[in-house]
């Protein structure tokens, strides 16, 4: 399962799960910390031996996406809009906080798996899809998944493209696995009409078999002040490398 938080909002969390189905989790007024704690392990499937105190109303609600494909990519909104992807080519929206939702799919992307999404609004998201090769390709609509551009397909047959995360309308990156010892990092200024790879002499070191886990969006991550952190693993030790996009001054 796959979780998302918020934004804004004090502990209220939005999971994907294998089968289609979308849970909504909101705190209830006099929820303990001890609570929130199991819920959270139960979605993940861990086991706690903690106590548990009894909530005192329903937490976690059942809602039916609308397909059975594989989804494996949350963005958050806010309470009402969230976006969600998955394997097929498949995607979904709410606009009501998930009492419905609209389920649809790229056309020509029928064997993609889009493992992450990152939206603005209700209008506008791009759809990361992962794989080897031209299988890594980013997507983007501006009409709440009525039309679905191909913005970008990755030219490098060894390469393999993980996550991505944008700071606003206009920039944003994309990470994915080393090639030839290369980690590599897409930027976009235009909303992703133009990515350009960022130059070896600006990142660290890839570390032997380096790459990210393309399973939830959550390897990269973008933050106020043109901050960026990256999640990287599967070498002899894991990493964060961190960067700050220059000159970046914030839009409003």
């Amino acid at each position: 399962m796959i979780a998302g938080k918020t934004p804004g909002s004090s502990g209220s969390w939005t999971v994907v799960s294998r089968t289609g189905y979308v849970f909504s989790y909101a705190p209830a007024t006099r929820m303990t910390a001890r609570y929130t704690l199991a819920i959270v392990c139960v979605l993940a499937g861990c086991v706690s031996s903690r106590d548990v105190s009894p909530p005192t109303r329903t937490l976690l609600e059942l809602q039916s996406s609308g397909t059975t494909q594989l989804l494996q990519a949350v963005s958050v909104v806010n309470a009402n809009v969230l976006w969600v992807s998955g394997h097929g080519g498949t995607w979904a929206r709410t606009t009501n906080g998930g009492a419905t939702w609209h389920t649809g799919g790229v056309t020509g992307a029928d064997t993609m798996q889009f493992r992450d999404v990152h939206a603005l609004d209700e209008h506008s998201a791009w759809l990361l899809s992962a794989g080897p090769g031209d299988q890594s390709r980013v997507y983007r609509t501006d009409d709440g998944g009525g039309l679905w551009t191909l913005q970008w397909t990755n030219p490098e047959p060894d390469g393999f493209y993980d996550c991505l995360a944008f700071w606003d309308a206009q920039r944003g990156i994309v990470y994915g696995d080393a090639v030839n010892g290369e980690l590599r990092i897409l930027r976009t200024e235009d909303g992703g009409s133009t990515w350009r790879l960022l130059a070896r002499s600006g990142l660290p070191e890839a570390l032997p078999a380096e790459a990210g886990f393309a399973a939830s969006g959550t390897c990269v991550t973008t933050q106020p002040g043109g901050r960026g952190w990256i999640a990287a693993g599967n070498a002899p030790r894991a990493r964060l490398p961190h960067g700050r996009l220059r000159g970046y001054v914030e839009r409003r």
